[in-house]
């Protein structure tokens, strides 16, 4: 089984060779793209850690290198900053806590920064701050003076080179968690401007629609009191189930990356979110194979995401210990093995990395989407509350299986090339079904296509119609080119 997967994988990366229709070049000159400043961001959840330790030096520095070579600058930690001291009252076990993660964090920092990637501190006094300590940190005041402390000018690590901020709440469950949040984004904030050479993030992480039946009034009060202090939100949506009987994407995944879009346009805010990279007790199925990855990834690009986070890169179960209650991720820290997951997130994080520049030129319009029956509603796209009915430059004639359409617009009013749209194979990825995809565009003379990270312009005839095929998973950027 795990060597077919890996096949698999071998000839989803030789697809990169499969020419698009049509003919390259002609009288269309191919746009230039600024270089993207940040690109788009490709995050580790849990970091690496040592065999459960993170006193091994040599195993670390190979798992941190690993980590960068598969295209990833984030790593959020979960494995270290956990101590169980005591003190006489909140504040002092808050202190004698955060000495302890301290000592951690300036080994694995280190690390981190000899290989170019940024790192997110876990101090499990400050993580879950308000609902670790809510009995006894009620007040503003409270938060503040935990935080005045434990981010003075004596912190070691928050003018270290490669701390990127620390990981501060995951998942509130109600307002009063929220409230306690934007305190301690707000101080946060306040005490990393005062005293830290480098500056940091504080990351939070909400819950996805179907983890709380106050969705919609959660998401509102989020964006009006906590996203103000970080500019960003992040949620985490694991789209794969299995029933026992067959395997299903989650119906309400487009429905939330709808939201959080939306909210973003409106705010001003990026987008960041989560992808599924095992599977586990809950229902949460494995990953079958390198569309697994690239439908969430594509998919989340065409709601306009500019960051993922991986759940979970590493842990302690891998092929060989892997059970239905706890599948395995890209790394595994007991054994300092990769399974083929890894190999796969690689693969598709060069293939995404090949087009950011001429995506970061663009941002979130809408998302259209067309069944491939007019008689079968896909109920991921029926419970999207306001997708796009059409588009001026660009109309999906066609599909043999369902097909979304991330609408994007350029950032630069004289951008010449205004539109943008990021085509999706919205099939449940293991049923390894493709789509022949049959679209029109008006007023182009050419198409700018980014495909599995190859770069190609085709040009048009006089009908502006162009077919072209969509493997399970796959994602296509496409410009139009007057």
């Amino acid at each position: 089984m795990k060597r077919i997967k890996k096949s698999y994988l071998l000839l989803a990366g030789l697809m990169i060779s499969s020419l698009l229709a049509g003919c390259s070049g002609g009288s269309v000159k191919e746009p230039t793209f600024d270089k993207s400043e940040k690109g788009i961001v490709f995050a580790a959840y849990a970091a690496p850690t040592a065999n459960g330790r993170v006193n091994d030096v040599e195993i670390l520095d190979d798992a941190y290198k690993k980590l960068s070579e598969a295209g990833f600058t984030k790593a959020i930690a979960l494995y270290e900053g956990n101590s169980t001291a005591q003190g006489a009252d909140v504040f002092e076990t808050i202190r004698l806590r955060s000495e302890e993660a301290e000592k951690t964090a300036m080994m694995v920092l280190d690390i981190a920064e000899k290989y170019g990637i940024k790192y997110w501190v876990r101090d499990w006094s400050f993580y879950g701050l308000g609902r670790n300590f809510a009995e006894d940190l009620t007040t503003k005041e409270d938060y503040e003076k935990v935080i005045a402390e434990m981010f003075s000018e004596e912190n070691p690590y928050i003018d270290h080179p490669a701390y990127g901020g620390n990981f501060g709440f995951d998942e509130p469950e109600n307002e009063m968690e929220m409230r306690g949040m934007a305190w301690q984004a707000e101080l946060y904030n306040k005490y990393i401007k005062e005293n830290s050479d480098t500056g940091g993030e504080i990351f939070f992480n909400l819950l996805p629609a179907y983890g709380s039946p106050t969705y919609s009034e959660d998401v509102d009060y989020y964006f009006e009191h906590v996203a103000p202090h970080l500019g960003y939100v992040s949620y985490d949506f694991y789209p794969y189930k299995n029933n026992g009987t067959e395997n299903y994407i989650r119906e309400t995944y487009y429905y939330n990356y709808e939201l959080m879009a939306k909210k973003c346009k409106e705010n001003n805010c990026e987008l960041r979110a989560f992808v599924q990279a095992k599977g586990d007790f809950t229902g949460m199925r494995n990953m079958d194979s390198i569309a697994d990855l690239r439908f969430q990834i594509y998919s989340g690009l065409a709601f306009g995401v500019r960051e993922f986070t991986y759940y979970t890169y590493s842990s302690s179960v891998n092929e060989t210990n892997y059970t239905a209650e706890d599948g395995y991720s890209l790394y595994d820290y007991k054994t300092n093995t990769y399974p083929w997951v890894y190999d796969a997130a690689k693969q598709v994080h060069s293939e995404v990395k090949a087009m950011e520049d001429a995506y970061d030129a663009y941002e979130w319009e809408g998302i259209m989407y067309k069944n491939a029956s007019e008689m079968i509603d896909n109920q991921v796209f029926a419970n999207l509350s306001s997708p796009m009915e059409s588009h001026d430059r660009m109309d999906i004639l066609s599909c043999t299986q369902d097909v979304a359409a991330g609408v994007l617009k350029a950032k630069d009013a004289d951008r010449k090339e205004q539109d943008a749209f990021m085509f999706v194979n919205v099939t449940e990825p293991s049923l390894g079904l493709e789509s022949e995809v049959t679209v029109k565009f008006e007023k182009a003379k050419a198409l700018l296509m980014y495909r599995l990270g190859e770069k190609e312009i085709v040009q048009l005839d006089g009908s502006g119609e162009y077919t072209f095929l969509l493997q399970p998973g796959e994602g296509r950027f496409v410009i139009p080119l007057n």
